[in-house]
């Protein structure tokens, strides 16, 4: 702040004021849009950020929280600890900290963690960034790399950029691999946006005599996969935003009579709308699949996923949404590839809904490969999901990261693309508009040679 001379007479008081206040009024402005509303308008957002005073602004989930008193607090005096109630996962979670967010600030946070007990020693814990729409249903979320828990507290991390306007964002640390007696700490959490770039510093135009030559804009290139393997440039091969007000029968044919995932499909059950194309549920023992493949009846735009092919789907699972592990995701969807003849060209299941949670499946001539859940929250929010088909190996990416690689013993003859609602797969069932799959986008990309990838040394099957 500008330090100002005081004025002797009341007419340059009043004219200073006036001056200060019409500052504060511009730092307030610049502020807000470039905190987007930020909670108590410092760079951290988070009021009670070092649980000196309590743990006002928190809650646990599956726990129970405290403010302790802490001879080694990385900061302070206190930290939080959060003692597991119940459940295989428990955390510590925010209140909402940002009360109406701007689409595409980039939020940073950060926690200490370390160990509140023996019984928890090295197991994972990690920090999530979660947005909700106005609904309070979850649009996007980002989760820090996940680490041992020991009694030196450590730093996690994540950055998050918000995908809409509206709504809230909050944050949460949690445990998994939860057993009786787990516990850990909490200290120095911090939630921050990056101030708005300085304009750029205007240019004097140049005089006629030294006019430089106009440049054109590089074109952009060509569209590439969010995940994937990395270093590649893809070549797209087929894509479907579905943009249009019915399933483009050229690229996909709504299956009918097909018994899968406890449901006889229907082509009633798929649709087209808000663009999205919409896999519904009506409980009345029909569902909506849809598959790709010429051979099933697409169109001549179809589309059969080779051995070197990746394909990326981005999509909504729906659930409950009532806690940071999925728990509760609906019926049983399914994101899928299946080959002909199965089992002998394979199938790979990128993402499937089975017992409340998203899995990733392998099946193929030895057998089915059930590799379990990925960590995070995959229902009642959108993420992009995708498989790269290798020749000795699939590897399946959820958000671009890589998640499961699987060894491979199918015969490689390209598999369809399938979309796939169902019902129950012994998790929560719900029929209707609530249980809808929605899907933003399917896209596919070659590349010019297949990526060698020799067979895992390993040479068996994940079971975990």
């Amino acid at each position: 702040m500008t330090h100002h001379r005081k004025s002797r007479v009341a007419r340059g008081r009043s004219t200073w004021m006036v001056g200060i206040l019409l500052a504060l009024v511009f730092a307030v402005s610049i502020g807000s849009a470039a905190y987007a509303r930020l909670s108590g308008g410092s760079p951290n957002a988070i009021a009670n950020s070092s649980f000196e005073n309590g743990t006002g602004g928190w809650t646990g989930w599956n726990s129970t929280i405290s403010s302790v008193h802490l001879s080694h607090a990385p900061t302070g005096t206190h930290v939080a600890k959060v003692n597991r109630s119940t459940g295989t996962a428990f955390s510590i979670n925010s209140l909402p900290i940002v009360s109406s967010t701007t689409v595409g600030v980039t939020y940073n946070a950060s926690v200490e963690v370390a160990r509140a007990s023996s019984y928890s020693r090295g197991k994972p814990v990690q920090l999530v960034i979660r947005q909700r729409d106005v609904t309070g249903h979850i649009v996007g979320e980002a989760a820090s790399v996940m680490v041992g828990l020991t009694s030196t507290f450590a730093t996690l991390s994540a950055t998050y950029t918000t995908v809409e306007t509206g709504g809230t964002l909050d944050v949460y640390v949690i445990q998994f691999n939860a057993a009786p007696r787990n516990a850990f700490y909490v200290a120095n959490a911090v939630l921050t946006a990056p101030m708005l770039s300085p304009s750029p510093t205007p240019t004097v135009a140049p005089t006629p005599s030294s006019t430089p030559t106009p440049t054109l804009a590089a074109a952009p290139g060509p569209m590439q996969p969010f995940g994937g393997p990395p270093g590649v440039a893809w070549s797209l091969k087929f894509d479907d935003e579905f943009n249009g007000t019915s399933l483009d029968t050229s690229r996909w044919v709504a299956l009918n009579g097909w018994h899968n995932n406890n449901v006889t499909s229907t082509p009633n059950d798929c649709s087209a709308s808000g663009g999205h194309l919409v896999l519904s549920l009506p409980g009345d023992g029909t569902g909506c699949q849809v598959s790709s493949g010429p051979r099933d009846g697409a169109g001549a735009n179809g589309y059969v996923l080779p051995v070197g092919g990746y394909v990326e789907f981005r999509a909504y699972f729906p659930g409950s949404g009532s806690g940071p592990t999925d728990s509760g995701c609906y019926n049983w969807p399914t994101l899928w590839t299946p080959g002909p003849n199965w089992p002998a060209a394979g199938e790979t299941d990128v993402a499937e809904v089975l017992g409340g949670s998203v899995t990733v499946n392998y099946h193929s001539p030895s057998g089915a490969h059930n590799t379990g859940s990925p960590s995070g929250l995959w229902c009642n929010s959108w993420h992009t999901y995708g498989e790269y088909r290798g020749e000795h190996e699939v590897e399946v990416y959820y958000d671009g990261v890589l998640v499961r690689t699987i060894p491979t013993d199918d015969n490689g003859e390209p598999q369809s693309i399938w979309l796939t609602s169902g019902d129950s797969s012994g998790g929560p069932i719900q029929y209707g508009p609530a249980g809808d799959v929605l899907v933003d986008y399917v896209r596919a990309w070659t590349l010019p040679t297949i990526i060698e990838t020799p067979p895992l040394s390993s040479g068996g099957f994940p079971t975990s």
